[in-house]
């Protein structure tokens, strides 16, 4: 089992490798935001169906398979480069280079308990939707507008994304959470389930989290029907509080004795109780894991550092390019506070240089006290870390 982290800019897009019954199998987790899927995913999955042509496993015009598709949730840095993927295959008027063989996906659909409708109305409920929240939320947002506005209007963007994800789906006939029984994804009992030979146990979202984003947009159209609907409301339900990410897909994947923790853009304090909850953590209170990748591209707001000790690792996935100041040094501090010393590798998708840059540029933009290298930056916190290895991508573009 190998994770290999493609550079995303401000999102994820992870792909999972693994073998069963003698096959390499594919799981991708999230398509990052626009843009990615031409400039790395879509180059990438070539690269591997080449591979695996010129290996003897694909025939000449065999599609290469991608077993799994996960969007962790619905967010445009993480959904996007799902949609041009599937947008990708469905236009193809030759044999499609790729085949997905089932999506993992927590839609409005599921979570809005929208039965039997057409591909049409998908699209037109996600337009519909989409323009009256859009409409309300541009009156509220400014240039003034804290992160957790923005992070609410980008999420609500992406509603309409999660339609045309389901749209597409039915389209090309792609099993959505059929482990699930076409229902939503939630964690229960701590159970794992067996998939292509892999363990996978669903730590997030809880039930209560996902009943909690039925309620909010159930009450949302229910108002919006009779015009009584109210931004103000909707925006303070949000924050990291943010709903959409409290509903992020959280996994423990393990094969031979690795663990990978997947959090996509999930709070830390959420899957920690969760974890607990469902009976996952030793009699140290700990849970640990081969890698952890780090919830919403190391944002602090996420973190603490008690977290990193109750998921002990060798390996930590951060993936951020600074935009929106994540990864953030407090986060850094965070997993060196939790390390006490030990050595582990922290693998970015961007250099520190590069991170830091745009996080001088956000800082600036918000404060009045310049950004410093010293105080601020990652730069010179990790290059003071002897304990912490840094595994960088070659291509930093």
């Amino acid at each position: 089992m190998e994770l290999e982290v493609l550079p995303a800019a401000k999102g994820d897009c992870l792909l999972l490798h693994h073998e069963w019954e003698g096959k390499a199998r594919l799981i991708l987790i999230d398509g990052g935001p626009a843009g990615i899927y031409p400039k790395h995913l879509k180059p990438r999955l070539l690269q591997l169906r080449k591979e695996r042509i010129a290996s003897g496993v694909l025939d000449e015009d065999a599609a290469l398979p991608i077993d799994l598709v996960i969007i962790s949730h619905i967010d445009d840095d993480h959904i996007n480069g799902i949609l041009a993927l599937m947008r990708d295959v469905a236009d193809q008027r030759e044999p499609a280079p790729f085949k997905i063989g089932r999506l993992w996906h927590n839609s409005f659909q599921s979570l809005l308990a929208v039965e039997s409708a057409s591909v049409a109305n998908l699209t037109q409920a996600g337009q519909s939707l989409t323009a009256g929240l859009a409409t309300e939320l541009a009156a509220s947002l400014n240039e003034e507008a804290d992160d957790d506005a923005h992070d609410v209007h980008e999420v609500l963007a992406s509603v309409k994304q999660g339609f045309d994800v389901l749209a597409l789906a039915k389209q090309l006939k792609i099993p959505v959470n059929p482990e699930f029984s076409q229902k939503a994804i939630e964690a229960s009992n701590g159970k794992p389930l067996t998939i292509d030979g892999l363990k996978i146990t669903v730590i997030g979202p809880l039930k209560s989290e996902l009943t909690e984003l039925r309620e909010l947009f159930a009450e949302w159209l229910k108002k919006k029907r009779s015009g009584a609907a109210e931004t103000a409301s909707l925006l303070a339900s949000f924050s990291d509080k943010s709903v959409a990410n409290l509903a992020s897909i959280v996994l423990l994947v393990e094969q031979k004795g690795e663990k990978y923790l997947l959090t996509g853009d999930a709070r830390g304090d959420k899957f920690m109780q969760a974890a607990k909850d469902l009976k996952l953590l030793d009699k140290s209170g700990k849970l640990p894991v081969s890698i952890f990748k780090v919830p919403h591209h190391g944002s602090d707001r996420n973190l603490t550092a008690d977290c990193f000790r109750q998921f002990p690792a060798p390996y930590y996935v951060i993936s951020g390019n600074g935009e929106h100041g994540n990864p953030e040094r407090a986060s850094f501090e965070f997993l060196v506070e939790a390390l006490a010393g030990t050595e582990a590798t922290v693998e970015l998708t961007y250099t520190p240089a590069q991170i830091d840059k745009e996080r001088e540029l956000e800082h600036n933009k918000k404060h009045s006290n310049k950004f410093s290298a010293a105080k601020d930056g990652i730069v010179s916190f990790l290059h003071s870390q002897k304990n912490i290895k840094l595994k960088l991508p070659e291509n930093h573009n």
